[in-house]
């Protein structure tokens, strides 16, 4: 088909342009994250900083300094995910329920709060959120001292539901919670607890998944093994708006301890 020396310049100008134009860069998979411990008031900050985008709720920065500050960085050095271990008290997940007799049947020398725990959307499947997840675990577990593990979460998460129902937790309670400094508001949330083992297993046992998710995403495999992976909540965690007897709860915790 005959093209004028017009159109044919056209044509060639448009795939020129077509050719320089920078590609949009996709998410690999395969990258992976650089672990990081923050301890300075600017690493705090922008932890917080970002924590407040992820999750809406501005945690006061002394909070963070009485605890464990773990962060990731990707290859650029932008900070991409983290969590808070809290290892003194008071815990902001107990003050939220303070008026209730569970806020005070932990001992705090022996406990701590996992809170503020966040990964960017772009690495929730793969070798870095697999990562992620193994660092979680081992920081868990090398707490010294620290038998139990306390943690919120809200109760609309079915995810984070199915993920710490691993643990076997205690529930302390299920319904509002007081606000806090940093909310804009109340929240409806399950507040649980944990022998601290239980809580470093828990990444173990849900690793397969998200390497299985990543790398075989059509495959029929995956989802077969999915399926087959789905945990029930446990029958002994019931849905209540109170508290249970404390000394219910530590017994239960104690068995868990020794394990």
């Amino acid at each position: 088909m005959y093209k004028s020396p017009g159109s044919l310049l056209t044509t060639l100008q448009h795939d020129r342009n077509t050719h320089d134009k920078p590609q949009e860069k996709r998410f690999d998979p395969m990258s992976f994250l650089s672990p990081v411990v923050l301890t300075k008031d600017s690493e705090l900050r922008e932890f917080q900083e970002h924590v407040k985008q992820q999750i809406n709720i501005e945690f006061p920065l002394q909070y963070f300094k009485q605890g464990f500050i773990r962060a990731f960085k990707n290859s650029k050095g932008k900070m991409v995910g983290g969590y808070a271990l809290i290892l003194k008290g008071p815990f902001r997940t107990l003050e939220s329920i303070k008026c209730h007799k569970a806020a005070s049947s932990l001992d705090p020398a022996e406990t701590m709060e996992v809170t503020a725990l966040w990964l960017d959307r772009s690495l929730r499947s793969g070798i870095s959120s697999t990562q992620f997840w193994l660092k979680f675990s081992r920081d868990v577990a090398t707490r010294p001292g620290k038998k139990y593990c306390v943690y919120a979460y809200d109760l609309h998460n079915e995810k984070l539901k199915k993920l710490y129902s691993m643990a076997s937790p205690t529930v302390l309670y299920r319904g509002e919670t007081k606000q806090l400094e940093g909310m804009t508001s109340s929240a409806l949330e399950s507040i649980e607890v944990a022998s601290s083992r239980f809580i470093g297993r828990v990444p173990l046992y849900a690793i397969p998944s998200f390497v299985l998710k990543s790398f075989s995403r059509n495959s029929k495999f995956y989802f077969k093994y999915a399926k087959a992976r789905q945990i029930e909540i446990p029958a002994t965690i019931q849905e209540f708006s109170t508290p249970p007897d404390s000394s219910m709860g530590h017994e239960s915790l104690e068995s868990q301890a020794r394990l």
